[in-house]
Order: C-alpha cells, then structure tokens, then sequence
C-alpha cells in the first residue's frame, strides 16, 4: 500500500502532466487537458487536495495564461473572416 507521502506524489504528478499536456502543441492531447483543468466536474479539484496543490490556483494560473492564446485565435479568425468578404 502506498504511504501518505506516496499518495500525494502520485497525487501530484497526475496534476503536473494534466498541466503540461495543456500545454501541448497536439490537440488530442491539449484539450482533454485543458477540459478536465478547468471544469469542476472533474477529479482535478479531488487530485489538487490530495497533493496538498489549490485548484483554485491552478485555474486562475491556468486561464491567465490561456487568455494570450485565446486572443490570438480570435484575431487570426477575425482576419480569416476579412479576407473571406
């Protein structure tokens, strides 16, 4: 049986590799991430607590550095959109 510390390292490293596949540059593996990160129906918040990780934190972290991103698609769409008219 695992220790208590053996827990929250497991516990922490499916958080680390959720965060890190958001970050990927592969769709099939960025957005199942970035889904589960960020909606509260999910485990993640359970995974958090166990590794002694604040969700709350890691969601605000997380959308702070999705915004950049998420501009930068919606104005490579407004400019698609332009140069369809």
């Amino acid at each position: 049986m695992l220790s208590d510390l053996g827990v929250r390292k497991l516990a922490a490293a499916v958080v680390m590799t959720a965060i890190k596949d958001s970050f990927s540059k592969s769709p099939s593996r960025q957005d199942p991430a970035r889904d589960w990160i960020l909606n509260d129906q999910t485990m993640f918040p359970f995974w958090c607590r166990v590794s002694d990780i604040s969700p709350e934190r890691v969601k605000r972290t997380m959308m702070q550095r999705f915004k950049p991103e998420r501009q930068q698609v919606r104005a490579d769409q407004r400019k698609k959109r332009a140069s369809e008219i």
